[in-house]
């Protein structure tokens, strides 16, 4: 949702498709930069970053990864430069292609379920009660994809790294 509000916003459709993702090339400030949306599922997502990577020469630090994350409120964003995948099959994926935890992450808040199984709560659409503060974290989320391609990651980090 992210990466589609940058397409948007930048007046451009994803046109590209390559074997395990669709892609865009914009321009962020004075930057070129590749927005990409995986066609995998998530637990092999990592083939879609591993062909970009490679079809770029991007180095993993150059790589910004947007997830959900179970163990944050809706409406809680963080971005790191590292880490361990915490269980999350998308970044486990990503880890193991790429070879590194050395890329960035933004982590997105989704909240845990308390009456649905995990895997029916993310594959379902948010309940209604929450869709304004997915809405405006999407576009928070995409201003802080914005500011850390032109500040740098800890500069997004200072700036964007609240709890809900």
């Amino acid at each position: 949702m992210v990466v589609d509000a940058l397409a948007r916003e930048s007046g451009c459709r994803f046109k590209r498709h390559h074997e395990h993702y669709w892609s865009l090339h914009i321009a962020i400030g004075k930057e070129k930069a590749i927005l990409a949306k995986p066609t995998t599922f998530m637990n092999r997502s990592g083939l879609a970053v591993f062909d970009l990577a490679g079809r770029y020469n991007l180095s993993p630090e150059q790589i910004l990864i947007i997830c959900d994350d179970l163990d944050l409120n809706i409406g809680s964003i963080r971005i790191r430069r590292q880490g361990s995948h915490g269980g999350h099959k998308g970044l486990k994926s990503l880890i193991d292609a790429l070879q590194t935890e050395s890329f960035i992450r933004m982590r997105l808040g989704i909240g845990r379920p308390v009456d649905l199984p995990v895997v029916d709560y993310v594959l379902s659409p948010f309940r209604r009660t929450d869709r304004a503060r997915v809405k405006d974290t999407i576009e928070t989320a995409a201003n802080a994809v914005l500011h850390c391609v032109k500040n740098g990651a800890d500069s997004a980090m200072n700036h964007f790294n609240k709890r809900q």
